[in-house]
């Protein structure tokens, strides 16, 4: 039973959060119009998407105004352990973060939870954002309330 415990606790993920003063996130909140093109191959056998007219899709904006000493990579995974993106880090990088649709992401049809790491050569986890939206559309950015959707 301990060390069943102990283990638990060795596998926790002991990343940093990134500073709040470190990166910048904007969302580009629209409404578009749900097509074969922009549903992300998700399954709605059980929750039939809202049709009829432009939904609300959220696209977010990350800058990274600070890169850590020894960041090489940025990789960004979703709740459903799916890679939205793995590439190198420049200077100063604006990255774009497709979210989807609102609707989708508050009913759990499609991902919900993002995060972004910041990783040494060696691909470890250095520091780490990870934006989340709860069923009610709160989005929250490392735990901090940032918005409703």
């Amino acid at each position: 039973m301990i060390i069943l415990l102990l283990s638990f606790l060795f596998l926790q993920d002991s990343t940093p959060f990134k500073a709040n003063d470190e990166f910048e996130l904007k969302m580009d909140y629209e409404f578009r119009q749900r097509s074969a093109d922009n549903s992300k191959a998700i399954d709605y056998s059980e929750n039939k998407p809202k049709s009829g007219g432009p939904l609300p899709y959220l696209e977010v904006e990350l800058k990274v105004l600070k890169v850590e000493s020894g960041v090489d990579r940025i990789r960004i995974i979703d709740n459903k352990n799916l890679m939205v993106m793995n590439k190198k880090l420049k200077d100063n990088p604006v990255i774009k973060i497709d979210l989807g649709f609102t609707d989708d992401m508050k009913d759990r049809v499609s991902s919900h939870e993002y995060t972004i790491s910041f990783l040494d050569e060696d691909k470890k986890a250095l520091s780490k954002i990870v934006i989340f939206v709860a069923e009610d559309g709160t989005l929250l950015v490392n735990g901090e309330k940032r918005g409703k959707l």
